[in-house]
């Protein structure tokens, strides 16, 4: 059963990446997730959308915080 759920969740993911704006004009694009796993696979994919200049936060958020680097909070949006 976890084998379905995890393919459910790659095909929502997916369909997510196919919505995104790349139509935009190209600008630098940044990918931030809380370990750096999720945000290294979109940057990994927007490249592979034509993408240039773009980044990934190595380690995510986790990283960016055990650092001592400031963190803003404010509205999640849900």
């Amino acid at each position: 059963m976890g084998g379905r759920a995890a393919c459910g969740r790659r095909a929502r993911r997916a369909r997510r990446v196919a919505g995104l704006p790349f139509a935009l004009p190209d600008g630098p694009l940044a990918f931030i997730c809380r370990t750096g796993r999720r945000g290294t696979q979109a940057a990994a994919q927007a490249v592979g959308l034509g993408r240039s200049a773009v980044f990934s936060l190595a380690g995510g958020i986790e990283a960016w915080e055990a650092a001592g680097l400031p963190v803003v909070s404010g509205p999640t949006g849900k």
